[in-house]
């Protein structure tokens, strides 16, 4: 919806307090406070029981998914983004649906697809997704020797190590087990890990009981700046 058809623009977006300043170029985000510019022609739809929004500027291919995760939020989406939002408005007039075909569509593809082949749900932290590839019980070594079949060419070259390490350059720190699979030509092709996650505004997320390929959310503008 238009900011101009909104009768009385939201003030809050769960724990974020929503500001609609027309001095403002671009959205923002202070602590709990969000500020976005009060372009009349911008586009603004709550989700989520109103707790986020995506906030469209009405020139360009600007877009913003922000409002309350754990805590608050707010992040710069390609417009890609946008699209499968207004795809599922499209297809699904129930807004319930309209939201589920946005979320899905942020779930990174590998992640979709071993949570799929496992009928283990993934797991999230912020950004961050995770899918159990194997039970801790399974047997390390053996899994190893399948994860090839994860890198592009089905020639995987597989690296191990123990540290703690950013998780994709981002605030994400895992400490634990890295697993590395990449092709023939040293391009990465799946990161694997155990042990736990820790970042900002989030709890800490135990990855303990298996190996887990990890994943970031799609469209993300600049990923290794999400918030």
């Amino acid at each position: 919806m238009q900011l101009f058809e909104i009768s009385d623009l939201p003030k809050q977006a769960g724990k974020a307090r929503i500001h609609f300043e027309e001095a403002e170029k671009a959205p923002k985000r202070d602590g709990k406070d969000i500020s976005l510019p009060k372009q009349p022609l911008a586009l603004f739809f709550p989700m989520d029981d109103g707790r986020q929004f995506l906030y469209k500027t009405e020139e360009g291919r600007g877009c913003w998914f922000g409002g309350t995760d754990e805590e608050p939020f707010l992040v710069e989406m390609e417009f890609n983004a946008f699209d499968a939002f207004m795809q599922g408005a499209r297809n699904f007039g129930n807004p319930l649906l309209r939201e589920q075909a946005f979320y899905r569509s942020l779930v990174p593809s590998i992640v979709d697809k071993i949570s799929a082949e496992t009928g283990i749900a993934y797991r999230r932290q912020g950004d961050i997704f995770a899918a159990r590839y194997c039970s801790d019980n399974y047997g390390f070594a053996k899994n190893l020797q399948a994860l090839s079949r994860l890198s592009k060419r089905g020639k995987g070259i597989i690296e191990v190590e123990q540290s703690t390490e950013s998780v994709f350059g981002t605030r994400h720190e895992g400490k634990g087990t890295f697993v590395h699979v990449k092709d023939e030509y040293h391009f990465s092709s799946a990161q694997l890990f155990t042990g736990t996650l820790n970042t900002p505004d989030h709890k800490p997320l135990s990855l303990d009981d298996g190996l887990y390929v990890l994943g970031q959310t799609r469209f993300i503008a600049q990923p290794q700046n999400a918030d």
